[in-house]
């Protein structure tokens, strides 16, 4: 056998693997599976660089899995033959923050006259998302971080630890209520609308739309102390994608809320934000956002409110685009930092630390003192009802004070919900005598044993 001729069939062999591994690679994308597609065409790619189906197909994946810069320059070079790279190219730019790149890429892929309609009409959505996203990009909002958490999309309130005065929030769903710091009044979110109801004698009365300009998708409200200032979430023509937080004040004069603005980056993102709240006794306050995370994951981000808007200075693009997209090395408030694990230190103490007077003269001061199962449990839920009397008693403390100088209307009002948290009181402290009764029983027959 000649030389020639075992050339060519290593030739001839290594087409032929070459061709399976095309296949098995174009199996797997078709079938979704891009992580393993990702794989296959990365190595297709090693052997042909310019193969312009292996770089756009690579940079298909890369885009599916989130790897969106490495993405930019494959669909770049692959753009000239397969024209729907665009439109994935517009994806990846928006997803690193280069929104001027986005709406270039936008324009040309609406100039190859696309016939599909849902991308048609996607493109047109993320022109108008990039073209605010470009304009917020100038007016980068300057924060300082102080405290990040990952936590699960049904339980992300328990991170917001808000002091009595900040008020209460609750989450039912997919829908979110706010209830002021006095237990009289409640905000709440449903079928996209905000909705307000007051406390009376005998009962909450039928809410009442908020007056302020209709939003696609509102949720998420939070009213400052001052009873003006309202925070929400809201998606369509003025986010810049997903739900974006907004503000607005209530306005006296026309006894209708300002027009909201969108309170712009970091706060918001191309992603989903949501649920800022701030708490002015603490000097802190929190918002939500899944970029960046895993299905059903969300970060919550604890940040030191300025009391006016100060603006990121000057600085690269580079530099922007980290401020503006939470990617920067954070400079920490180490003040504040400290303040925030100092608080959340009392809070867990202060949840293990009722003292309970045992039988001869033996005193259990937290948690870990029992040995009883079933008193250990009620012994957490003691707590619960303690920090929820500590509550009702500062509401019926400031209604108590509000009641002197209010008006004769107001004092009927007042007087009802001070009788009705009255009653919410004793029936915590019955509650309380309750489960201390149960609480020395379980222990004792446990110590018998």
């Amino acid at each position: 056998m000649t030389r020639l001729t075992v050339l060519i069939m290593a030739i001839a062999m290594c087409l032929t693997l070459n061709a399976q591994d095309a296949r098995n690679a174009e199996k797997l994308f078709t079938a979704g599976t891009y992580d393993k597609a990702l794989e296959q065409y990365e190595q297709l790619l090693r052997t042909a660089p310019n193969n312009t189906l292996y770089q756009y197909r690579t940079a298909r994946c890369m885009q599916q899995t989130g790897r969106y810069a490495a993405a930019i320059p494959l669909f770049e070079k692959s753009a000239a033959r397969y024209t729907l790279a665009y439109y994935y190219l517009a994806i990846c730019y928006r997803n690193c923050y280069r929104f001027e790149q986005a709406l270039t890429a936008i324009e040309e892929y609406l100039a190859t006259e696309p016939t599909e309609e849902s991308r048609i009409s996607h493109a047109e959505t993320m022109r108008r998302e990039c073209t605010i996203a470009r304009h917020y990009m100038r007016r980068i909002a300057d924060i300082a971080i102080i405290d990040s958490q990952q936590v699960s999309r049904e339980t992300f309130l328990n991170c917001y630890r808000l002091s009595a005065d900040a008020g209460t929030l609750a989450v039912s769903g997919n829908t979110a209520s706010y209830t002021n710091q006095r237990g009289d009044q409640r905000i709440e979110a449903r079928d996209g609308i905000l909705w307000r109801s007051d406390r009376l004698i005998d009962g909450w009365e039928a809410p009442q739309s908020l007056p302020i300009d209709t939003m696609p998708s509102v949720n998420y409200p939070f009213l400052m102390p001052d009873g003006a200032t309202l925070y929400f979430a809201a998606q369509g023509e003025k986010s810049m994608g997903g739900y974006d937080i907004f503000v607005t004040s209530y306005n006296n004069a026309t006894d209708r809320y300002l027009t909201p603005e969108n309170i712009g980056f970091p706060f918001n993102s191309p992603d989903n934000d949501f649920m800022l709240a701030i708490d002015e006794n603490k000097g802190i306050g929190y918002w939500c956002t899944d970029r960046r995370q895993p299905a059903g994951k969300l970060m919550i981000y604890t940040f030191v409110p300025n009391a006016e808007t100060q603006l990121v200075g000057p600085c690269s693009p580079d530099s922007m685009i980290q401020r503006a997209s939470l990617t920067a090395p954070r400079i920490w408030r180490q003040d504040m930092t400290t303040r925030i694990k100092n608080d959340n230190k009392e809070h867990q103490n202060h949840k293990d630390s009722i003292m309970i007077e045992m039988a001869d003269n033996i005193v259990y001061h937290h948690l870990n003192d029992f040995r009883s199962d079933s008193a250990r449990h009620n012994y957490l839920i003691l707590v619960d009802r303690q920090e929820e009397l500590r509550t009702l008693r500062k509401r019926i403390e400031d209604m108590r004070e509000r009641y002197h100088y209010a008006s004769q209307a107001e004092k009927i009002m007042l007087k009802q919900a001070i009788i009705n948290i009255e009653n919410d009181i004793q029936q915590h402290l019955s509650e309380t005598n309750r489960l201390l009764i149960n609480i020395r029983e379980q222990e004792k027959k446990m110590l018998k044993n």
